[in-house]
């Protein structure tokens, strides 16, 4: 959870305790959430949330504990309340994980622990909040469930992709295969690109760069469960060597962490402690993003971030919304841009690059975006 969204909930649950009349704790929410702002001066309206909790704490510090605590006063109904306020906590968590499902059963439990309580007109209004926000994931859960399925292309159209829009580093049948599985991949196949790349994982030469890319894959169809199943299988077989475990393990925690995924990481095991070096065990380097200075257009000067979706060897691949484009306008095939900035899971490096391919796609989900290859030439 971000720092953002920790203050957040903290206020949050707060608001909760004061409403219900435990003072004392609704002063340590506030308190740690003040202590949490004042020690990360990046956060929004920072001072503004500060003078706001130091009203709401001024005024729960003048109010006698006594004359404020509801008549449920009980040990078991504070006890009650912290089990509701953690429940919440683990629903709030689950949801921006996103894990839909497993926060509104949360939340119906909670909901269940209230609804045989004798609960005051406090207790009738957390009962309707919790009531408002399992409704909501409700919502989302649904439209999730009704949202069209990704258009499935004839084996056909699928051919044709593959013919079309690969590279080939080599000119060998095991690069061709593995640039036309990207080539699904970049369309949206995802299924169809991943089984692809399954038969390269029986060849040593493309088998790193097949498992990679089979990750990748598994993130874009929002299916990070997938990816770390399958890192667990190839962790616990004798397929890749340590380095090269280790190398993929790299990569699924840069995955995960850019999508804010860090708690389904799965552990970090290897047979033996082997580090990585660079251009030692490694052809190249993984890249996560690079960022590049505009050097023409309206927007020049500007530095502007892409995400690698796929890569193989030194071709790295960026699949461009539509919304983006003008971005790259100027990119034309053949150009080279030497000042790129390359993100990767453990260094930032300089380097230079070609533009290696540029094409609109025009079949599938990702139609109307635009396919871009970057060659790396120099790190």
């Amino acid at each position: 959870m971000d720092i953002s969204k920790q203050v957040k909930a903290l206020l949050n649950e707060a608001e909760i305790y004061r409403g219900q009349g435990f003072n004392e704790e609704a002063l340590a929410k506030y308190y740690s959430a003040a202590d949490i702002i004042n020690k990360n001066k990046q956060i929004k309206n920072g001072q503004k949330l500060i003078s706001l909790i130091m009203g709401k704490t001024k005024s729960l510090e003048k109010t006698s504990p006594i004359d404020e605590i509801p008549r449920a006063v009980e040990d078991n109904a504070a006890a009650d309340l912290k089990n509701i306020m953690k429940m919440l906590h683990e629903a709030e968590f689950y949801k921006d994980q996103g894990l839909l499902t497993d926060s509104a059963e949360i939340y119906r439990n909670s909901l269940n622990i209230l609804k045989n309580k004798d609960l005051d007109k406090k207790g009738g209004i957390l009962v309707k909040t919790i009531t408002a926000k399992l409704e909501k994931i409700n919502l989302r859960i649904k439209s999730v469930q009704n949202a069209p399925a990704v258009p499935e292309l004839t084996d056909k159209n699928k051919k044709l992709i593959k013919e079309l829009f690969a590279f080939t580093n080599d000119g060998t049948k095991e690069s061709a295969d593995l640039s036309s599985a990207i080539a699904l991949a970049k369309f949206g196949q995802y299924e169809s690109a991943i089984n692809e790349l399954n038969k390269l994982l029986l060849k040593d030469k493309p088998r790193l760069i097949a498992a990679k890319n089979i990750l990748r894959c598994c993130i874009a169809m929002n299916l990070p469960e997938n990816a770390a199943k399958q890192y667990q299988e190839w962790n616990s077989g004798d397929l890749f060597s340590p380095p090269q475990i280790e190398e993929l393990y790299l990569l699924l925690e840069a995955l995960f962490k850019k999508n804010n995924l860090d708690s389904l990481l799965p552990d970090r095991k290897t047979a033996q402690k082997e580090k990585i070096k660079r251009n030692q065990e490694i052809e190249i380097i993984d890249i996560s993003s690079i960022g590049i200075t505009l050097q023409e257009g309206p927007q020049k000067g500007r530095l502007i971030e892409l995400d690698v979706n796929y890569q193989s060897g030194n071709i790295i691949s960026f699949v461009i919304s539509k919304s983006d484009r003008e971005l790259v306008d100027n990119f034309s095939i053949g150009l080279q841009l030497n000042e790129i900035q390359f993100y990767s899971p453990i260094a930032i490096f300089k380097g230079a690059g070609l533009i290696y391919d540029k094409v609109e796609i025009n079949r599938g989900p990702k139609k109307g975006c635009l396919s871009l290859d970057i060659k790396i030439i120099s790190i």
